[in-house]
C-alpha cells in the first residue's frame, strides 16, 4: 500500500501529508452486515464524530491501486474523491455524520450507484475506525521495500509503520501520562472517542453507538494529533483496523 501512495502522490502531491487507512475484509464484511440490518435507512451514516485525521485515504483489501481520498471541509462534513492508479482522481460525493450521503459523481447511472454504495459503506467504516483499540505496532513491509521508498515524494527510509487494532478483542489499557512521551519519534495519533464523565468539557452521549452498552455512557471526542518529538525521527503510519471474530468485543467495565 505504501508504494501505491508514493506513486499516487506524484499526481496528487498533497497526499504526502495525509494519514492512510487500510481496511481488511473482516471490517468490510461487518460494515456490509450493518448496512443490511438498516434496510432502507442504510444511506443515513452513523454518527461517527469527526475524521480520525482531517485529511486521509481509505483503501480496501483486494483493491490494490484504488483508494478514497477524504477531506474534512467542515466539522463532521467529509468531501470524498476516488483514486485509481494510472487513471487519476475523481469526485465521488460527500458524507455527513448522521445524515444521508450526497453523490456528486457525474457520469453513468452505474457509476453513480457505485459511488452511492461506496459512500454509504464509508460512513460505517469511519464509525469503526474511531474505536480506540490499538493492540500492536509493527514495521510495514520488508526492509528492502521500505528502503526503496526513500526516493519517493519525501518519505524517509524506515519512516513507515503499520498500526493495527482488532475490534473483536478487548482494549489494552494505556498509560494516560506517558513518562517516555518525549523519547519517541514524532507520529500521528488518530482521533477517537474516549470514555468521559458528564461534567467533562464537550462530553456527549451516543444513542446510536454500535455497541448497545455504549449508548448510555458519556464520551469525549479526542482529535487526531502529532505526538512525540522529531529529534527521535518521524514515523509515518498505515492504519489497519481489523475484525478477527466477526463481531465487536464487549467493552470492559471501567
Amino acid at each position: 500500500m505504501n508504494d501505491i501512495i508514493v506513486s499516487a502522490a506524484r499526481q496528487v502531491p498533497e497526499l504526502v501529508g495525509f494519514q492512510h487507512f487500510e481496511i481488511d475484509a473482516g471490517v468490510s464484511e461487518f460494515c456490509v452486515s450493518l448496512l443490511e440490518d438498516c434496510g432502507e435507512g442504510g444511506d443515513i451514516t452513523p454518527n461517527f464524530g469527526s475524521l480520525p485525521a482531517g485529511h486521509m485515504t481509505v483503501s480496501y483489501a483486494g483493491h490494490e491501486g484504488e483508494f478514497l481520498i477524504l477531506r474534512e471541509v467542515r466539522p463532521s462534513v467529509i468531501s470524498v474523491s476516488g483514486f485509481i492508479e494510472n487513471v487519476g482522481s475523481a469526485e465521488v460525493g460527500e458524507i455527513r455524520s448522521g445524515c444521508a450521503v450526497r453523490v456528486r459523481f457525474k457520469g453513468t447511472n452505474e457509476g453513480w450507484f457505485s459511488c452511492y454504495k461506496a459512500l454509504t459503506l464509508l460512513g460505517y467504516v469511519l464509525a469503526l475506525i474511531n474505536e480506540p483499540r490499538v493492540v500492536r505496532r509493527s514495521a510495514s513491509g520488508s526492509r528492502p521495500a521500505r528502503r526503496a521508498l526513500q526516493r519517493g515524494m519525501g518519505f524517509a527510509v524506515d519512516a513507515w509503520t503499520r498500526v493495527s487494532w482488532d475490534l473483536s478483542k478487548a482494549t489494552v489499557a494505556k498509560i494516560s501520562c506517558d513518562p517516555a512521551f518525549h523519547n519517541v519519534p514524532l507520529h500521528w495519533r488518530r482521533g477517537h472517542y474516549r470514555r468521559a464523565l458528564p461534567h467533562f468539557n464537550g462530553a456527549i452521549q451516543r444513542p446510536d453507538a454500535l455497541r448497545v452498552e455504549d449508548r448510555r455512557c458519556w464520551w469525549q471526542w479526542i482529535a487526531g494529533q502529532w505526538v512525540g518529538h522529531p529529534a527521535f525521527g518521524v514515523k509515518r503510519s498505515i492504519h489497519t483496523p481489523k475484525i478477527s471474530a466477526g463481531f465487536l468485543a464487549s467493552r470492559r467495565a471501567a
